[in-house]
């Protein structure tokens, strides 16, 4: 699948949404080879406009609504909204 944002949120983990999907995943090196090589769905969803990480929180935007759901960096999965 073809990312449509990616976000750089440490030396090597990024936030992707995905086109067509909107689903957002978490891509990162597992391994320490400087390459990504492990990419998961985080649950969340929806957008397809613009993403930031901010403050233990992501925020992702359609073109007519902005989502915020609980992230700590390096989880698998995001929290509550």
């Amino acid at each position: 699948r073809r990312p449509r944002l990616i976000l750089s949120v440490t030396k090597d983990e990024f936030l992707v949404i995905v086109r067509g999907t909107n689903e957002v995943k978490r891509v990162y090196d597992s391994d320490g080879n400087g390459l990504p090589d492990v990419s998961e769905s985080i649950g969340a969803t929806g957008g397809n406009h613009g993403m930031a990480w901010y403050d233990g929180y992501i925020y992702i935007s359609s073109d007519s609504t902005v989502w915020r759901w609980r992230y700590d960096l390096g989880s698998s999965s995001v929290s509550s909204r």
